[in-house]
């Protein structure tokens, strides 16, 4: 099960006027990234509703692209992701 860690939560990219692409690593199958509210410093660091993440799973060594679902203000302002389009497998 993977647990967020927010040392690998970053900006990849911003446009000057537009969505962001952020970049995440992990060893944690993706269906335990887009659970609800996993990353949870996300709208403190930036994230929008839309914004691209680019995930990879070190573990697997796949690279997905997930988009930001859902940025909520719960104390944490967390960030629900959600897309789970694979679109690199490097084994």
């Amino acid at each position: 099960m993977a647990s967020y860690q927010s040392a690998n939560f970053n900006l990849r990219a911003q446009s000057v006027a537009g969505r962001k692409t952020w970049t995440y690593e992990d060893t944690g199958p993706v269906t335990d990234i887009v659970a609800a509210g996993f990353v949870t410093d996300g709208a403190n660091k930036g994230c929008d509703s839309g914004d691209l993440v680019e995930y990879l799973d070190s573990s697997r060594r796949l690279w997905y692209h997930l988009y930001v679902d859902n940025v909520t203000d719960t104390g944490d302002t967390q960030v629900t992701l959600d897309g789970q389009v694979l679109v690199g497998d490097t084994s």
